[in-house]
């Protein structure tokens, strides 16, 4: 190979293009470029690589095992060109950076990131980390200082809560779940009594799920002491599976419980005296205005709910 040629992003597009269109008079009217000039291209690439690139089979030109095997190395050159590109164009926007997000379980694994994939699509120069944890955790979080906004399902303590905005986010939902040939399937009139029966699957004692849904029940003049508590499990997914094998019912956010419904793996019933859930809300650093990028992002958080 002579070293004083050389081999051109242009030569490689038009390479392209021929081996496209089969043809070097229809690769130059798509180019908009002059029949001679594409097949120079095509000429100077082949004395690059010392390799003859195409054949002639009457009026069509069709690639050699060369020009084949160069087929997908300029493919993937075009391709990370075009990347390239977008994003040092992306340096240009006044939004690029990251914005860290901290959520409890239910919001961070089945409510954010569809959210986020949204968000980064109309966004590309912001890059959206999300750390999930319980609410203890996030709260640390959030109180160390390494979050931009916290989804929690509590109020912080008044002494913290004058360095950060508060946001209510939405009421997050409760559903009360059963095995998909359970009696109470499709029913939106169980009453307490009809709680102190069956197994019911919760959360394991202490945890911040427990407390809040042992509250909700109580509002709804459930006497707790009379459940029949037949397993407490470490997570909502332990409890959507427990309930699918028939091991009694459960409590579970119902953002957590959509695709099991539409799949049949378990129902969902409705207590008598009507629906239950629990508040959550977005906290953000005052110390510090907020960059455009977390601005928007916590816009879009508030703005995807009803």
């Amino acid at each position: 190979m002579a070293y004083d040629l050389i081999m051109t992003f242009e030569q490689l597009k038009t390479f392209l293009v021929v081996a496209d269109a089969g043809s070097f008079t229809r690769a130059a009217q798509h180019l908009y470029l002059s029949q001679p000039a594409v097949s120079q291209h095509v000429l100077a690439l082949e004395r690059f690589l010392d390799r003859k690139l195409f054949d002639r089979k009457g009026r069509a030109l069709v690639l050699t095992l060369a020009g084949h095997r160069l087929l997908a190395y300029a493919q993937e050159v075009i391709r990370a060109t075009d990347a390239m590109r977008a994003e040092l164009a992306s340096l240009d926007d006044p939004l690029q950076g990251v914005v860290t997000v901290g959520a409890i379980h239910s919001v961070g694994v089945y409510v954010l990131p569809q959210l986020i994939g949204r968000f980064q699509t109309a966004h590309p120069s912001v890059r959206v980390e999300l750390k999930i944890g319980n609410t203890e955790q996030i709260t640390d979080e959030l109180l160390r200082g390494s979050l931009d906004i916290a989804c929690l399902d509590a109020v912080i303590t008044p002494s913290s809560s004058r360095h950060f905005r508060r946001d209510e986010y939405a009421c997050e939902d409760g559903a009360l779940i059963v095995p998909p040939d359970h009696p109470w399937a499709g029913r939106d009139d169980v009453a307490a009594d009809d709680l102190y029966g069956p197994a019911v699957i919760m959360r394991e004692r202490g945890s911040r799920s427990r407390a809040a849904l042992e509250a909700e029940l109580a509002r709804h003049e459930v006497d707790l002491a009379r459940l029949r508590v037949g397993m407490e499990l470490g997570s909502t997914e332990a409890i959507k599976q427990a309930v699918a094998s028939g091991l009694g019912l459960g409590f579970v956010p119902a953002c957590a419980v959509k695709r099991e419904v539409e799949w049949g793996m378990v129902r969902r019933a409705a207590l008598r005296t009507g629906p239950f859930g629990r508040q959550l809300w977005l906290y953000s650093p005052l110390r510090h205005g907020l960059a455009p990028r977390v601005r928007l992002f916590r816009e879009t958080m508030l703005g995807s709910v009803g």
